[in-house]
């Protein structure tokens, strides 16, 4: 069978006319498909770092500055304090222990207790997901009744004395957050 020439030729051009609308129907769907992909993988990248910087913020604006200040008050505490090793075995005498420890009280711990209410009552929402709002409550109260104990010593104040768990509980929830930067930082 002889096929005119005209007729191969308009074949031929069906032909590579369907060719042509496979190629552009695989050609769009590929397209589609790599804008698909594309599209979650920026979503992917912007939610790793969204976590990434709520991580920043939880350690850098709620752990970290409550565990300088507290660990700051400990210090004083334990070097000065009622009960510290000067006080007891009179290293120092009483009347300028004394005189010190009111005056790093006046002007340090009710401070940077005040600065540490102040952090937690504005930055709870940065609390650790695996971290309990009770230990920063206790804490809030206690330096509360710390102040009013000290315009006026009351017996009542035994009933709000420093949460003894409250500072290794806060080093514990920072060196966890710190684990986890060190995690997602590794996994780059």
């Amino acid at each position: 069978m002889i096929i005119d020439s005209g007729v191969a030729a308009l074949i031929s051009a069906i032909i590579a006319a369907i060719v042509a609308a496979i190629s552009l129907v695989v050609s769009v769907r590929t397209e589609k498909e790599r804008i698909h992909l594309e599209s979650r993988l920026s979503l992917v990248i912007g939610i790793e770092q969204e976590k990434r910087n709520l991580l920043y913020s939880q350690l850098s604006e709620f752990y970290d500055p409550i565990f300088s200040l507290l660990s700051v008050n400990r210090r004083i505490f334990e070097r000065i304090g009622p009960n510290s090793q000067a006080r007891w075995d009179r290293t120092f005498p009483e009347q300028e222990t004394a005189e010190v420890w009111n005056k790093l009280v006046e002007r340090v711990i009710t401070p940077n207790n005040l600065q540490i209410c102040e952090i937690i009552q504005t930055k709870l929402h940065l609390l650790s997901p695996d971290d309990t709002i009770e230990p920063y409550m206790e804490f809030i109260t206690h330096a509360y009744a710390y102040q009013v104990f000290r315009e006026k010593p009351y017996e009542t104040y035994t009933l709000f004395q420093f949460p003894r768990t409250f500072f290794d509980h806060v080093e514990s929830k920072r060196n966890i957050l710190r684990q986890r930067i060190e995690k997602v930082l590794s996994l780059k």
